[in-house]
C-alpha cells in the first residue's frame, strides 16, 4: 500500500528551518514533528480504513486541508504552540463525523472508558450562543450533585482555580477550543475550582466546588412500580456497562420483576461490543441477528454478521423503551433490537446514527476518529439519517418541567393487563 508523503510546501518549510538552526527555529521542529508524524498516520488511516473511499484527488485535498489547519505558522514566535483544534470533519468531506483529539481530549475519553476520571461530575457540551459549555447531565454522587447549586442547563462561561487566601482570577472560555474548556474544568482530585455561571440569562453568584475523582454511573436502577423495573443507560462508553446491566437485570429476576422500562433518553453511544452484548440478553434465540456491519464496498448480505451468543434469559420479559432525538449510534442499536423482538418504543424519534467509528490512537498522543462501517440491523435497515421510529410519539413538555410525560406513558402501558 503506498504511504503518501507530506505535502511538497509543508517539507519546504520545514527544511528552511533546519537550513537555519537558530535556537528558536529548532524548538518549532521538535514541537511540529509529532504532528506532521500524526498528519501522515491519519492519511493512512483514511485511505486504508474509512468507510469511504477517496481518489487521488480527494485524498491530497483532504491532507492539504489538514496541513493548513495544523499549524499557526512556520515562524513561530517564543512560546508559541501547535494549535489544539485541528478539525478533520470540514477537511474530510466524505466522513461528517471523523474527528481528530488532541492529547488532552483523548486522555478524557480514555478515563470515560475506564469509567472514572478527575473533576466535578458533570456531562457537557459546547454552547456557541453565551460561549462557554452548557451541562447536559449531573453524574450521580459527584461534586456538582452533592454541592446541588448547578443546574442542567446551566452554561459555564468562565473557570479559576481556588486557592485558600489568594485573589480568584478566573478566565473566559468563549473562543476556546472545546478540548481545552473540558482541561480546565477537569484538575486533581482535593484542588477546587471557581465556576462562573449564567442560567436563563442571569448571572449566578460565584460556585466553588472541589473536585473529587468521580466513577462514572453508567446505569441507574430502581423498581419504580411494584413489578416494574426502570433501567437507565446513561452511557455505552465504559468496558463495564454491559456487566452492569446484566446485575440489574439479574437482581430484577430475584425479585420476580417481570416488566422493564430500559430508558436511552440522551444516551449519545459509545462501544457497539458492550451494546451488542446487552442486547443478546434479550434475543428470543441462539444465533438471531443483531446486526451486519458492511465495510467498504460491500453490499447486503457481504457485510461481517453479529449473532447472539444465547438465548436471551430476559426475552420473555415485557419491555419499553423511552428514546429522544439525542439517543444515537449504540442507542438506536438497542432500541431498534428489541423494537424487532417486540419491545415498545415510547418518545421521539431518535437521532439517526448507523454508522461504525473507529478510534485509532496517533503518535502526538491524540486519537482520529472515522467512518469505517455502516450497520443494518435484523429487519436488513440502518438508523442512519433515519433514526428509530416510536410506536407512541410523546414529547417533553417544557411547561411542566417536573412531569416526565413519556416515563408516565411507558409505565402505564407495562402496568395495563
Amino acid at each position: 500500500m503506498k504511504i503518501r508523503s507530506v505535502p511538497l510546501g509543508l517539507f519546504l518549510a520545514v527544511s528552511l528551518l533546519l537550513a537555519r538552526p537558530a535556537p528558536a527555529q529548532v524548538a518549532a521542529v521538535e514541537t511540529l514533528s509529532p504532528r506532521i508524524l500524526a498528519l501522515a498516520e491519519i492519511i493512512r488511516t483514511i485511505e486504508e480504513n474509512s468507510f469511504y473511499e477517496l481518489s487521488e484527488k480527494e485524498l491530497n485535498a483532504v491532507q492539504e486541508c489538514m496541513a493548513g489547519r495544523a499549524f499557526r505558522s512556520f515562524e513561530m514566535k517564543k512560546g508559541e504552540m501547535l494549535k489544539e483544534d485541528l478539525k478533520i470533519t470540514s477537511c474530510f468531506p466524505q466522513d461528517k463525523r471523523a474527528m481528530y483529539f488532541p492529547p488532552a481530549v483523548a486522555k478524557n475519553l480514555n478515563e470515560a472508558r475506564e469509567g472514572h476520571f478527575s473533576g466535578i461530575g458533570i456531562s457537557v457540551a459546547p454552547d456557541e450562543e453565551i460561549g462557554g459549555i452548557a451541562v447536559k447531565e449531573i453524574l450521580p454522587a459527584g461534586p456538582v450533585e452533592k454541592d446541588g447549586r448547578l443546574k442542567v442547563g446551566d452554561v459555564i462561561t468562565a473557570v479559576g482555580e481556588f486557592v485558600e487566601g489568594q485573589e480568584i482570577k478566573t478566565a473566559p472560555l468563549k473562543g476556546l477550543d472545546f478540548g481545552k474548556m473540558i482541561e480546565m474544568v477537569r484538575g486533581a482530585p482535593g484542588t477546587k475550582i471557581a465556576l462562573e455561571v449564567r442560567r436563563g440569562g442571569q448571572k449566578l453568584p460565584l460556585i466553588i466546588i472541589a473536585r473529587e475523582d468521580v466513577k462514572i454511573q453508567s446505569v441507574k436502577a430502581y423498581e419504580i412500580e411494584p413489578g416494574v423495573g426502570y433501567l437507565k443507560i446513561h452511557s455505552f462508553l465504559s468496558l463495564n456497562v454491559a456487566a452492569d446491566v446484566w446485575l440489574v437485570l439479574a437482581g430484577f429476576k430475584d425479585k420476580n420483576i417481570n416488566k422493564l422500562i430500559v430508558d436511552l433518553r440522551r444516551n449519545s453511544g459509545g462501544l457497539m461490543n458492550e451494546t451488542m452484548m446487552i442486547a443478546s440478553f434479550f434475543t428470543p434465540r441462539i444465533g438471531d441477528l443483531i446486526l451486519e456491519a458492511r465495510w467498504r464496498g460491500q453490499k447486503t448480505g457481504q457485510g461481517q454478521r453479529f449473532t447472539s451468543p444465547l438465548t436471551g434469559p430476559f426475552s420473555e420479559i415485557k419491555t419499553v423503551v423511552l428514546i429522544d432525538g439525542s439517543s444515537a449510534s449504540a442507542s438506536e442499536i438497542l432500541a431498534g433490537s428489541l423494537k424487532i423482538w417486540g419491545a415498545k418504543v415510547v418518545g421521539v424519534k431518535s437521532y439517526g446514527k448507523g454508522s461504525i467509528q473507529t478510534v485509532i490512537p496517533l503518535s502526538d498522543g491524540g486519537e482520529f476518529s472515522l467512518t469505517t462501517g455502516l450497520y443494518y440491523l435484523a429487519d436488513g435497515k440502518t438508523p442512519e439519517d433515519g433514526g428509530i421510529e416510536p410506536h407512541f410519539v410523546i414529547e417533553d413538555d417544557p411547561r411542566t418541567p417536573d412531569v416526565d410525560e413519556a416515563l408516565a406513558v411507558a409505565t402505564g402501558i407495562l402496568m395495563d393487563p
